[in-house]
């Protein structure tokens, strides 16, 4: 009776063994959520190929975005929108929807030869595909966070998105003018438009810019009907 108890204490401690193995296993597997893969697994991917970014925060410190861009994009890829700095977590096709980093902790190449101190302001430059301190013609991306010599050729920053990336995304109270008869309402910020018409008119309306944003149209004056020709679908149905 005691040799039965004995095997089956060892029984008992051999499955519970493999159960904290399989948990351990899914813990580490399990798939996580789009937002979430620029944590270990993105710092990962962008140390092993070199891609042009990589982020230096966790994933619980930098914020994302989903966006769909009209190029393919490998992981690390830098991109401007809506004056934004924003890094590719994923790789993807164009016109595929990807998850990108707008704030936080990350490196880029920086221009040859260029020292950048602590807390100096950074500007990305599209064109050389680098970070430098010149404003004119590149997008402001953020500050230094970790002193450079002219001899290195990377920078860490913080990356910080532009207004019109956070507060435009999240406010309808920007006016946007009419364009008139036959004109195209635009689509660069979130806001409100108020049509004007004298007679029957059209107006178009373009695919939104970015994630988030909110457009108000409203018929201030009603001089004849207005149509308007969105390029995606608006509740074609009512």
């Amino acid at each position: 009776m005691k040799k039965k108890l004995k095997n089956l204490s060892y029984i008992g401690l051999a499955v519970i063994g493999l159960v904290f193995a399989i948990a351990l296993i899914c813990l580490f597997t399990s798939p996580k959520e789009a937002s979430a893969s620029i944590g270990a697994s993105g710092l990962l991917v962008a140390g092993l190929f070199g891609v042009t970014g990589i982020v230096q925060d966790p994933s619980s410190n930098a914020r994302t975005l989903t966006y769909t861009h009209n190029a393919a994009l490998e992981v690390g890829d830098p991109i401007v929108v809506t004056g934004s700095l924003l890094i590719a977590c994923n790789k993807t096709a164009a016109n595929e929807a990807n998850v990108f980093v707008y704030q936080g902790k990350v490196n880029l190449p920086k221009t040859a030869g260029l020292a950048i101190n602590e807390l100096d302001s950074v500007y990305w430059d599209a064109g050389a595909s680098e970070v430098n301190k010149t404003s004119g013609g590149n997008t402001a991306c953020g500050f230094c966070v970790e002193k450079v010599l002219a001899a290195g050729t990377t920078v860490t920053f913080m990356l910080i998105p532009s207004a019109a990336i956070t507060d435009l995304a999240q406010t309808t109270q920007a006016a946007i003018a009419d364009p008139g008869h036959a004109g195209a309402i635009p689509v660069t910020a979130s806001g409100y438009v108020e049509i004007v018409t004298a007679g029957a008119e059209t107006r178009t309306l373009a695919a939104p810019s970015f994630i988030g944003q909110t457009l108000e149209v409203i018929m201030k004056t009603d001089g004849g009907d207005c149509v308007i020709t969105c390029a995606t679908t608006v509740n074609q149905t009512g």
